[in-house]
């Protein structure tokens, strides 16, 4: 069985059709976001194509399984990732590469502080507020959102966009590196 789609321990939150997987530990949620951000990256990744162009195929392939994927928890993550690594490692500059990272570190913090109290808003009142498509529920509010941004721009500081290929997973990020804000 893919560990992808093992099904872990969770508690489950109604959110319509959708769950919350609430995992007592950080570092499986870790894992299975990481072997979903390789999926990702092997299934949308050309040999022909530059590091950053197979990041951007692999941030739109995310974007379109989030569409109708159940998953509140692991998926926000690899996308949060994702689109922080492509961002910063598109851009060549890395004057511009300081100023993505800390503006999409700096919006996600005010993202997940908005959905704060509105999530809990949307499931009482039954309204779409901060919902990209009207009945598809946000994920909660979390700090791993926060640090998979971080990984994501950190990482995507030790990418060369311009190279071809897959881009690598870099081998070593401390979870509480304190990069941003």
């Amino acid at each position: 069985m893919d560990p992808v789609q093992q099904h872990w321990w969770r508690q489950s939150i109604s959110t319509k059709n959708r769950y919350v997987d609430v995992d007592p530990d950080p570092s499986r949620h870790d894992q299975r976001v990481l072997l979903l951000i390789n999926k990702y990256l092997d299934q949308n990744s050309s040999a022909h194509n530059t590091v950053s162009g197979n990041l951007g195929d692999a941030v739109s392939a995310v974007v379109k399984d989030r569409e109708t994927s159940v998953d509140l928890v692991d998926m926000p993550d690899v996308s949060y990732y994702l689109q922080a690594r492509y961002e910063v490692s598109k851009e060549p500059h890395a004057g511009m590469q300081i100023v993505y990272a800390h503006g999409g570190i700096a919006l996600t913090y005010f993202y997940n502080l908005l959905k704060i109290p509105i999530v809990p808003f949307n499931r009482a009142a039954g309204s779409h507020v901060l919902e990209s498509r009207k009945g598809v529920p946000n994920s909660p509010a979390t700090l791993s959102a926060i640090l998979w941004v971080k990984r994501g721009a950190y990482d995507g500081f030790n990418d060369v966009g311009e190279q071809r290929g897959r881009p690598p997973m870099h081998p070593s990020w401390p979870r509480d590196f304190a990069f941003g804000l």
